[in-house]
């Protein structure tokens, strides 16, 4: 391509040119953005006026139902001290002369009656003819009404008693609005005095002020108090309201209640489009229950003002926004522009192109890739080059490391030792060693250096020469403190390479096969196990598996430590497990590690199971835990297996 072309560039109507593309596509972003804002702040809102509704609602009932709880307490208390009081008199004409005193010197009372089964034993009445609440009615007339209500009800009681459906309930609660068409409730207490005589009923006759008053009084809410058979004693509908539909929304939100087996709810009621909701409160007394309902809608109306509201103002923003991208966007199709020419120009052949951008935005960013497109092609060859080398260089390196350890399974007379190692990068910190020792004692080292990769691998090597130097210059047989001696060395060599730098935890273990002796030695190395066979005499605080403490300082972290060797005797068929803790750190996806337990529990399971390999079901378990998940840390486990004297053939 001839770089004059470069000159001859296309020109496309505004309609189709990148600019009104990237117009439209900002202006339609921004319009879906503010939708979805919108919508998503409405429904949020929505969903926590209507929690706040709900709870708002619960609550109120719950406060109405402790206050009438408290109210008819109150009431009982009278009762029983009327009852006790009226027993005490034995002539009729003084027990309803205290009968009277006691309704005067309430104003709340209204009435009162003793009944034992249907006898009549006291009966007493407001006299005050004046009072402005019996809304000129005539006080004789009234009593005589109410009077008769009571003995109805009495004999509704005592044929209750008869019958197979008698109630168990002491209280009952009944509204007087029909009978006496004043705001009165009664209150009929049953007392049993002995199996002998008739039940003793109180009756209490109540103006309903203080009840009406404990109940929900907001605006557009429906409240009652709901009595025994469903009936309404107290109920409070506004004068707005429609006193039918008000029932039946009621006797709906009742029937609801009733269902419930919680002492309180919050409930959506009749059809959706309605807008209702109700909230209900059972009292412990009587069967009674508190109900209230309201207009959901004018929540909804919130809702809907809060959406129209952001959404006015996201138009406004939306203008600015769509008026600030017309203008950005012709400045970047300019500079875009040059960008493309400049293209051009290399594609045909001319590398020497600069444009030298002015500005400071991607665009910019864009000019200077160009520019320097050429050099970078060249930094990646070399930058791959050496990746590929380097590569190489750790397979080889992987590769010596696996020359360090021994064979995975050992079979020797009366032991059995298997190893299993796994990296978790190209070169790995982890390292065990096995030595047989001309008098026949096998010699077992298991070790993890701090960190892991080349670095690490390069301790494990030193650790390894130092060991294999070592195995030579010790005299095993003569040395009582072989393991003490060993670890010494090692951390001499470690010390004086790194000087506190290149560390390892290890544990060293030397075994008799002769006698199942142990002698051990930790630099801080994680526990191993006991696993007991299960023999008499075998176990170890009745637990077959148990774990070994020995503590000490890492090796090559201190040139003056001091380590400590242990002893200990295997019983026929006992085993030990060495592991780096890279087997409990690593994690799944999940970031959960494989806890101990678990592994103890695991190696109790194959104790009991009778299984030979110890290694392989561990490394399958910790696996299956990791999930896939890569890993963060070198994972090496050790089985030591001792048989006795005893022939093991096959065993591997």
């Amino acid at each position: 391509m001839n770089p004059s072309s470069a000159n001859n560039f296309p020109r496309y109507p505004w309609y189709r040119s990148l600019s009104a593309k990237l117009f439209l596509l900002v202006a339609v972003c921004l319009t879906a953005t503010v939708a979805l804002v919108s919508w998503e702040n409405g429904r949020l809102f929505g969903k926590t006026l209507d929690r706040q509704v709900e709870a708002h609602a619960a609550d109120k009932v719950r406060e109405s139902a402790a206050a009438i709880t408290g109210v008819i307490e109150g009431w009982q208390a009278l009762i029983a001290l009327a009852v006790h009081s009226l027993l005490a008199e034995s002539d009729l004409t003084r027990r309803n002369g205290l009968a009277q005193a006691f309704v005067g010197a309430n104003k709340e009372l209204l009435s009162l009656s003793l009944y034992r089964g249907t006898a009549e034993l006291a009966s007493a009445f407001h006299d005050d003819a004046h009072d402005l609440r019996l809304e000129d009615q005539k006080a004789a007339d009234l009593a005589s009404r109410i009077h008769a209500e009571m003995a109805r009800w009495v004999a509704e009681f005592a044929a209750d008693s008869s019958s197979s459906a008698a109630t168990d309930s002491s209280l009952r609660v009944r509204s007087l609005q029909g009978v006496a068409k004043l705001p009165l409730a009664a209150l009929a207490m049953r007392f049993k005095q002995s199996q002998q005589q008739e039940p003793l009923w109180a009756v209490l006759v109540v103006w309903q002020d203080r009840i009406a008053a404990a109940l929900p009084r907001e605006r557009q809410i429906r409240s009652a108090l709901i009595g025994e058979g469903d009936t309404t004693v107290v109920s409070i509908v506004p004068q707005s309201e429609d006193g039918a539909a008000a029932r039946t929304e009621l006797k709906e939100l009742v029937g609801i209640a009733r269902r419930f087996p919680s002492t309180s709810g919050y409930t959506a009621l009749g059809e959706p489009e309605l807008g209702r909701s109700g909230a209900f409160a059972k009292l412990r007394h009587a069967n009674l229950l508190v109900v209230a309902s309201r207009d959901a809608r004018p929540g909804q109306r919130e809702v809907q003002k809060q959406i129209i509201q952001t959404a006015l103002w996201a138009c406004v923003f939306l203008l600015g926004a769509i008026l600030l991208t017309y203008l950005s966007v012709a400045g970047v199709m300019r500079n875009l522009k040059r960008v493309t020419e400049a293209t051009l120009r290399i594609a045909a052949g001319d590398f020497s192109s600069r444009l030298n951008p002015a500005s400071r935005d991607e665009i910019a960013t864009l000019s200077h890739a160009v520019d320097h497109m050429s050099g970078k092609i060249v930094d990646l060859m070399q930058q791959t080059a050496q990746a590929a080398r380097q590569e190489k260089e750790l397979e080889t390196a992987k590769a010596m490391q696996s020359m360090l350890f021994p064979p995975d399974d050992i079979v020797d007379e009366g032991v059995i030792i298997r190893g299993r190692y796994q990296v978790a990068s190209e070169c790995g910190g982890d390292w065990w060693w096995h030595y047989k020792t001309d008098d026949g004692k096998h010699l077992i080292m298991i070790a993890d250096v701090t960190g892991h990769g080349a670095s690490a691998a390069l301790v494990t090597a030193m650790a390894h020469t130092a060991c294999t130097m070592l195995q030579d210059t010790l005299v095993l047989a003569a040395s009582a403190s072989y393991a003490v001696d060993m670890m010494t060395a090692v951390n001499r060599v470690l010390w004086k390479s790194g000087h506190g730098k290149a560390t390892m935890t290890a544990l060293l273990m030397l075994l008799d096969p002769k006698t199942g002796e142990v002698l051990y030695s930790s630099a801080g190395h994680t526990w191993p196990f006991l696993i007991t066979n299960k023999m008499p005499g075998h176990d170890v605080d009745g637990r077959r598996v148990k774990l070994i403490k020995c503590s000490g300082t890492p090796l090559g972290l201190s040139d003056d430590a001091v380590f400590t060797e242990h002893r200990m005797c295997l019983g026929h068929g006992d085993r030990m497990v060495l592991y780096t803790d890279g087997l409990l750190d690593c994690t799944n996806t999940k970031g959960q590690a494989w806890p101990r337990r678990k592994l103890e529990k695991l190696l109790g399971q194959l104790a009991e199971s009778g299984e030979g390999n110890l290694v392989d079901p561990i490394m399958r378990a910790a696996f299956a835990h990791y999930s896939g998940h890569p890993l963060a840390d070198d994972i090496t486990l050790v089985a030591i297996e001792w048989l006795g004297t005893r022939t093991v053939e096959g065993a591997a």
